[in-house]
């Protein structure tokens, strides 16, 4: 029991690649269409919280493609996408980042 209670204690939003104001937006298997985009309830969700100054889209068991990431350049407080396991190029990471500069991308 103690060991687990100091993992969770040890967890940071920093650890996840996010600061300590960034209002994350966690995206599952629905929020994910089959092309790899971002479905309609799912950018529903990341608009909700669109007036953030800082905002995180994070991917739990859903890979996203670089369909996702033309999606999500519209949001010019995004400053971090973690989408780990997702099968991003890197062409689509350098369109995201010269629509938001600011944002980080780990895949």
């Amino acid at each position: 029991i103690l060991g687990i209670l100091s993992l969770l204690a040890g967890c940071k939003k920093e650890d996840l690649g996010t600061d300590s104001k960034s209002t994350i937006v966690s995206l599952t298997g629905p929020d994910v269409r089959e092309d790899g985009g971002i479905s309609d309830a799912g950018m529903k969700k990341i608009e909700a919280q669109a007036s953030a100054p800082s905002l995180t889209v994070a991917l739990v068991r859903a890979p996203i493609s670089d369909v996702a990431l033309d999606q999500l350049a519209k949001f010019p407080n995004l400053r971090f996408v973690q989408a780990i396991g997702s099968p991003l190029t890197q062409p689509a990471i350098d369109r995201l980042k010269a629509a938001v500069p600011e944002v980080q991308v780990t895949k």
